[in-house]
């Protein structure tokens, strides 16, 4: 019996966490390990828990799970973690207007991209400089890509219209009260 937790850090996506519990169910050497679901919207947490226990169920792999909204309460006793949440998206449909949204979607890239380059050097410490040296080529040229496409959206005709995001949250809140009454 495996004594291995894996911490899933913005649990709430179905896909993506039924998606590992389902890799971790098809491993043996990962059979009877514990998972910890972590995210901030508790019916999704639900949801994501009872899919995992069905799924480990249905492929015998003897996985356990727990679920919380507290990340210090998840982090606790974990051998791995595995985040998954998604600023970028935030950005994407919270911003006003493309050049925001391109700034939100850029930065998000050239860090995870960074932060994967760098971790693998870590591991492979003789591709270490090689990895900083992509880290730095990809600190220069993604602002160039982000630039670029910026100057097309900014030469396109009648920019107001086409650039700024329509997205009206409460309309959506507003709809379900009316089905109700």
């Amino acid at each position: 019996m495996t004594n291995i937790q894996i911490t899933i850090i913005g649990a709430g996506s179905a896909q993506f966490s039924g998606g590992i519990v389902r890799d971790l169910c098809v491993n043996p050497g990962l059979h009877g390990s514990h998972v910890a679901f972590m995210d901030i919207d508790p019916h999704r947490l639900n949801m994501v828990t009872k899919l995992g226990a069905r799924l480990s169920a249905e492929l015998g792999a003897r996985l356990t799970f727990s679920k919380t909204t507290d990340r210090s309460t998840a982090l606790q006793g974990a051998d791995f973690v595995i985040n998954t949440a998604q600023v970028s998206t935030y950005g994407i449909l919270r911003l006003p207007d493309v050049y925001l949204r391109m700034h939100a979607a850029g930065k998000a890239a050239t860090l995870g991209v960074s932060c994967l380059m760098i971790a693998a050097g870590i591991y492979y410490p003789d591709y270490l400089g090689r990895m900083i040296v992509l880290v730095l080529i990809f600190f220069v040229t993604a602002p160039i890509a982000t630039t670029s496409m910026a100057r097309a959206a900014y030469r396109t005709a009648k920019p107001a219209e086409k650039l700024v995001l329509h997205y009206d949250e409460l309309r959506d809140d507003k709809l379900r009260l009316d089905e109700a009454k």
